[in-house]
């Protein structure tokens, strides 16, 4: 249970994000020349069995956040850790890190081999559902969806919150909320900071002609993400709305990225512009009432709910 004692000593909040290659696929009904429910033929181009080493990393990852993390509710799969832990914690990020994406480059390198040998029992198992005729067709198709390696990532995503200076704030924390306004009220400064430079770096991006890649895209619309939770544990209501504003802008832009069926970058940059600007605005104009915002969340004892 995370209180403000802990709070009060300073800390960072850590989140691990996993991501496995992909190996499977739903077969189209056009492919199968049925109108059957698409969802019930599934294949896989590999043995699952194949991402198992990366499975285990990543249970790795859960097992060190739950020995030296505490839980935050309202934010799924993140940990509190304090200030005096955090470096070795770091330490043991970087390391998982690197195992996750040796694993991935075997994994990656051992991908055709695996495909043949797995190709005749994956056909086998097709053929036993759709007949032969139809089992081909659909492994033709599997193997043109992945002609090249599919790639797995392990990300984390780390806000650093200052102690507060206050020792008497320090001791107060359990039995005296009003001295710890100070200690909440800056930890807002760190994720307004972050959001900010988010934006910043995307209206620098567009202004010099560049171009939103996926991976620059995810990271920014993930980070909005986190902070819109982040806020349900801090009270900022205007760093709610300027996250709000981001997030909703880079979700606008990835349906017209969808209904227009591309594949290649950018990504909307018209959208994603506005939404950054919108979001600098915000933040701006709600700076001086953050302070109010968390201290009337401190008065309600909702942070000490969690």
């Amino acid at each position: 249970m995370l209180t403000l004692a802990d709070l009060s000593q300073g800390g960072t909040i850590l989140r691990l994000e996993g991501s496995l290659p992909s190996i499977e696929a739903q077969i189209p009904c056009g492919i199968l020349g049925t109108e059957a429910d698409s969802g019930k033929d599934t294949a896989t181009i590999i043995d699952p069995g194949g991402r198992l080493p990366l499975v285990q990393i990543l249970g790795k990852c859960r097992t060190m956040l739950i020995d030296k993390g505490l839980p935050i509710p309202v934010l799924s799969g993140a940990r509190w850790i304090p200030a005096t832990l955090y470096p070795s914690v770091q330490g043991e990020v970087d390391k998982l890190k690197y195992e996750f994406a040796a694993a991935v480059d075997v994994f990656r390198g051992a991908w055709e081999t695996n495909k043949a040998n797995w190709r005749a029992r994956q056909l086998e198992k097709l053929a036993a559902r759709l007949g032969d005729a139809r089992a081909n067709k659909a492994m033709q198709w599997l193997e043109g969806k992945f002609t090249r390696p599919p790639q797995g990532a392990l990300r984390s995503y780390t806000f650093a919150l200052a102690a507060s200076s206050s020792e008497i704030a320090s001791d107060a924390a359990e039995s005296e909320q009003a001295l710890v306004g100070d200690i909440v009220t800056a930890f807002a400064q760190e994720p307004r900071e972050r959001l900010t430079k988010s934006c910043d770096a995307l209206l620098s991006l567009v202004a010099g002609g560049g171009k939103i890649t996926r991976k620059t895209f995810n990271s920014r619309k993930d980070e909005a993400k986190i902070l819109l939770a982040l806020n349900t544990f801090l009270g900022d209501n205007g760093l709610a709305e300027a996250a709000h504003a981001l997030y909703s802008a880079m979700e606008e832009a990835e349906g017209f990225y969808a209904s227009a069926g591309s594949t290649a970058d950018p990504l909307c940059t018209g959208a994603c512009k506005a939404g950054a600007e919108k979001t600098l605005e915000t933040l701006v104009a709600t700076g001086a009432q953050a302070g109010v915002d968390i201290a009337l969340c401190l008065a309600q004892g909702r942070v000490l709910s969690l």
